[in-house]
């Protein structure tokens, strides 16, 4: 009895950290893995003995292989292994509307004109629907030419594929990213506490607009609500971090934990705050935002496209204008004295359906599994 081989699945990437893999880069292939019997590969720039300690548990399954530095240009470099693995790729993963996309579709259609492709264009929204995508013009007349070859293009939020389907020549497919459906567990114990997780002090996260907010609210809301910061820190932004804190008094309220590497730990924390906040100038989807989501965190987030679909049209959280320091103090204090006086209290088995309907990967990977299936 023969068994039929399992088809390949390579997400193909510039560069991937351990972090990544419990993102979108990792998971999808991880869940169509398991689920959907693909033998997943990511393919990057590392170094061989890179420490990947989320591919022993939590993405078990996927294997990581290094691309050659064969050039020194990262763009001409997986071009360059593309051409000699190409045959072996039943479906390619790409990420991102840029250069290196559009070559290594190209390379690698011309190789396996019989292999798939999925372009996950991980796009923000409020960024993609202002792109200069007049018809008739060249970057139109590329796009339908080379992403026109692809099986699927999809994006991470409903109204940019609204706009797409009317102004880009090529189908765009909703797939946004998700949580495992196990990890979908908002009836947690929560304490008073404001939590934000990411690459903290850089220009996209705002951190400094969080803290400045904060600052503002602190003196009208309860000495029992904490501000609590996680994730990797810019040097120089820490340095500032410390001394506005001592400036206004806040060492006690506000804390940085620093990066979290373990995901039972993550998770803890995640259920353990009351809300989850993201300042953020631009998101192409706000995972982490997802993921608080999943633990019954209320969210507080720049008012961008991906977060008000996350909130579910503001049943889960509410948005602020970016960078507005005065009006995302005034929902701190809102939001805060609400919950204090249990006015505010999410509806658990609401926001389970919310979740599970929308935002678990293996629904979105059946979804997506489908499209591949019938391309």
């Amino acid at each position: 009895m023969t068994h039929e081989m399992k088809k390949t699945f390579y997400t193909l990437m510039e560069q991937v950290e351990n972090v990544h893999l419990m993102k979108d880069v990792g998971m999808f292939p991880y869940v169509l893995g398991k689920y959907f019997g693909y033998q997943p590969y990511i393919v990057s720039y590392h170094k061989p003995k890179t420490d990947f300690p989320y591919l022993q548990q939590e993405v078990k399954g996927v294997l990581l292989k290094s691309r050659g530095r064969y050039t020194g240009n990262p763009i001409l470099d997986g071009g360059i292994w593309l051409w000699a693995h190409a045959k072996d790729i039943d479906i390619l993963n790409l990420y991102h509307f840029k250069p290196s996309s559009f070559l290594w579709i190209l390379i690698y259609k011309r190789r396996n004109p019989k292999g798939k492709v999925w372009l996950k264009l991980d796009i923000d929204a409020n960024a993609g629907i202002h792109m200069n995508m007049r018809k008739g013009s060249l970057k139109w007349f590329l796009t339908r030419h080379i992403l026109g070859k692809c099986s699927v293009v999809s994006a991470e939020t409903k109204i940019f594929c609204r706009y797409a389907a009317c102004n880009w020549p090529v189908k765009i497919d909703y797939i946004p990213n998700g949580v495992l459906k196990a990890d979908i567990k908002p009836g947690c114990r929560k304490e008073k506490q404001i939590l934000t997780v990411g690459r903290l002090g850089t220009k996209q996260k705002a951190t400094e607009t969080l803290i400045k907010a904060f600052q503002k609210a602190e003196g009208a809301i309860s000495g029992e609500w904490k501000l609590v910061l996680a994730g990797p820190i810019d040097p120089l932004f820490e340095g500032r971090l410390y001394r506005y804190l001592k400036k206004y008094h806040l060492s006690q309220r506000v804390t940085y934990i620093g990066e979290i590497t373990n995901r039972a730990a993550l998770n803890r924390i995640y259920s353990e705050s009351a809300v989850f906040t993201m300042p953020s100038r631009w998101e192409s989807f706000g995972i982490a935002a997802l993921e608080a989501l999943s633990k019954g965190c209320y969210l507080l987030t720049t008012d961008l496209y991906s977060f008000r679909e996350l909130n579910g049209g503001g049943r889960f959280g509410k948005c602020f204008p970016v960078d507005d320091v005065d009006a995302y103090a005034r929902l701190i204090v809102q939001v805060c004295s609400s919950i204090d006086s249990l006015q505010l209290r999410i509806q658990k088995n609401e926001l389970t359906a919310f979740l599970e309907e929308n935002y678990t990967y293996e629904n979105v990977c059946r979804k997506l599994h489908k499209k591949l299936s019938q391309s």
